[in-house]
């Protein structure tokens, strides 16, 4: 992060947003998991930090049941185990 300019990876941060990222940062050690509801970015990693193994593992089982295609892919995507669909 480019903390001078505000920056990080090549993107313009809203004012404070250089700070909090900073801080989050500096207690990540500290922590564990995170609030679903509140991602900051919806990303994989994020996703499968936000729950625990063994819920992760029941989820991922429910998806791959009712939703092997992954046609509900938004907002906190658990990926199927198998993205073939068939048909």
């Amino acid at each position: 992060m480019d903390q001078a300019r505000g920056r990080l990876d090549g993107q313009l941060l809203r004012p404070g947003e250089a700070t909090v990222r900073r801080c989050a940062a500096a207690l990540e050690p500290y922590t564990s998991g995170s609030y679903v509801n509140f991602l900051g970015e919806e990303s994989a990693q994020n996703v499968r930090r936000a729950y625990s193994s063994r819920n992760l593992a029941r989820l991922t089982a429910v998806k791959d049941a009712y939703d092997p295609g992954n046609v509900f892919h938004l907002n906190h995507n658990i990926q199927p185990t198998n993205r073939k669909r068939s048909c």
